[in-house]
């Protein structure tokens, strides 16, 4: 350990982290809402008597699928910040308790 350097520890704002959940959740809502998938869906129709519209389909449907798919799992890590965010509030306010019952107090 270097000369003068201090154990810190562990420090979490619980508000910085739902406030970070809340607005990854929002962004997730918004990926998801795109529906980047409707431009090929437009290019369906565009060529008739060839197989351009069954692959702009497919393409359509894939790239529906892919945002969906990321705008779950965003919004599946702002349920775990929020839900840690909680957590940190709790074992905080537990911990106070604990030394306020002792007599101590948290300076």
């Amino acid at each position: 350990m270097t000369e003068g350097a201090q154990n810190a520890g562990l420090q979490v704002n619980p508000a910085a982290l739902q406030t970070f959940a809340t607005n990854l959740g929002a962004e997730a809502g918004e990926l998801t809402g795109l529906g980047a998938g409707t431009a090929f869906s437009t290019a369906v129709g565009a060529l008739p008597g060839t197989d351009f519209g069954a692959v702009a389909q497919q393409s359509a449907d894939v790239v529906h699928r892919c945002l969906a798919r990321m705008g779950e799992r965003l919004t599946t890590v702002a349920d775990s910040m929020r839900t840690a965010a909680g957590s940190y509030e709790m074992a905080e306010a537990d911990f106070t308790r604990a030394l306020t019952t002792i007599g101590l107090q948290l300076p």
